[in-house]
């Protein structure tokens, strides 16, 4: 088992949202480099600062949707029951 690591090493501000959408970019780039080679199966992981927080902007972003449309429905029922009556 080998593990081999590539420093990338952005030219501007790691919080910055560009920043952050260079990272599946990155993912990309190198699954598009082992294609066809004996690291074709091998596991890609990005780590760093930008990584960690393009992960959470994910995270956040799908939590945000997933409140909101729970919200709608909690709203819908209590509007449905109230105007019932």
């Amino acid at each position: 088992r080998r593990i081999v690591t590539f420093d990338v090493i952005l030219n501007e501000n790691p919080y910055s949202t560009s920043a952050l959408g260079r990272i599946d970019d990155i993912r990309a780039a190198v699954k598009r480099v082992v294609k066809g080679t004996k690291w074709k199966d091998a596991t890609i992981a990005v780590g760093g600062v930008t990584s960690t927080y393009a992960d959470l902007q994910a995270i956040s972003n799908a939590d945000y949707k997933r409140t909101a449309v729970l919200m709608l429905i909690g709203i819908a029922i209590v509007l449905a029951v109230l105007l019932r009556s």
